[in-house]
């Protein structure tokens, strides 16, 4: 099959990026129950790496069953579109909600780039699998691209971009 070494990588970084990001967050938090906002964060970070790892091994099943190539990325793109509207139904309603709750956390060109580029590949992805434009490799390897870049962003933002009042640990010892 075609694409095994990309796929394979992508679905390890998807790994890394949210098996790092757990140990990362869990450290760097104070102990109790997430908020709702941070647990809209984790969602947003682990919907996409997560995502990026199980999509990108979904061809493999579908090579072993003998699918042709052209097959395979249809109906991978076609579960990437099925994603991205998932995704896009259920993250950007509560991202408009905490957006008025927490202005000071959003940068609305950061939302609105983010948003459009889900867009963007929700719209490659179904072209693809519709067979609209020929199905190839590299539409579905960009889409895969695009959600774990989408996770490592998220993971940057929930480290560096606290709310304002968030308690530090103290960092001195005793």
């Amino acid at each position: 099959m075609n694409g095994t070494e990309i796929l394979t990588t992508i679905a390890q970084l998807g790994v890394a990026v949210a098996g790092f990001s757990g140990i990362a967050i869990a450290f760097n938090r104070q102990p109790g129950g997430l908020s709702d906002f941070e647990a809209f964060r984790l969602s947003l970070l682990f919907a996409n790496s997560l995502a990026a790892v199980f999509l990108s091994l979904i061809p493999f099943g579908f090579f072993y069953l003998g699918w042709s190539q052209e097959m395979i990325w249809r109906t991978a793109s076609g579960a990437c579109a099925v994603f991205e509207v998932g995704f896009i139904a259920t993250h950007l309603p509560p991202a408009r909600r905490f957006l008025r709750a927490h202005r000071e956390l959003f940068n609305l060109k950061l939302l609105t780039f983010v948003t459009c580029g889900h867009v963007i590949n929700l719209v490659a992805q179904s072209l693809n699998a519709l067979g609209l434009m020929e199905a190839r490799l590299s539409i579905f390897i960009f889409g895969m691209l695009w959600l774990l870049f989408h996770g490592a962003f998220q993971f940057g933002r929930i480290l560096f971009v606290q709310p304002m009042g968030a308690k530090r640990r103290d960092t001195h010892s005793a």
